[in-house]
């Protein structure tokens, strides 16, 4: 991990969140030969870096999307009530999709920071790395109970 990664590597690597939540590496981290370029070109050098279901299907048998085991409809559902969460407390702008500027409670402030990594950084609905974006996501609710 270096300053040319972007959220997408911090991710893999089960860092760059807030809160007491600890990461680890993912499989996609561990386990993909070359990591984001075994995913993102796969064999044929997709240069466009948009990953495709078949560089799933290498380690994902019958996969039809990239939803495997529900993960991204799991994530989906938890950035869905801690956005509602936040806009009930008045610290993101719904509208305008971005945070209120304003002085918060650490823990408050933590899970806010974990919506914008987890929706508009690293943005892969947990695929990255599931259990770390999980991990988050269930702190950053709890914090704002």
């Amino acid at each position: 991990y270096g300053p040319h990664h972007g959220p997408q590597s911090a991710m893999l690597l089960g860092i760059g969140g807030a809160g007491d939540v600890a990461g680890t590496p993912s499989g996609h981290y561990s386990e993909v030969e070359n990591t984001c370029a075994g995913c993102h070109l796969g064999e044929n050098d997709n240069h466009t870096f948009v990953p495709t279901v078949a560089s799933c299907a290498e380690c994902h048998e019958g996969v039809e999307n990239f939803d495997i085991n529900g993960v991204q409809t799991e994530v989906a559902e938890m950035l869905t009530q801690l956005e509602e969460a936040l806009v009930a407390k008045g610290m993101w702008n719904l509208e305008a999709d971005e945070p209120v500027v304003g002085e918060y409670p650490e823990a408050e402030a933590a899970a806010m920071w974990n919506y914008v990594y987890i929706a508009h950084e690293d943005k892969s609905m947990g695929v990255h790395n599931a259990e770390y974006t999980k991990a988050l996501l269930q702190a950053s609710l709890d914090a704002l109970q």
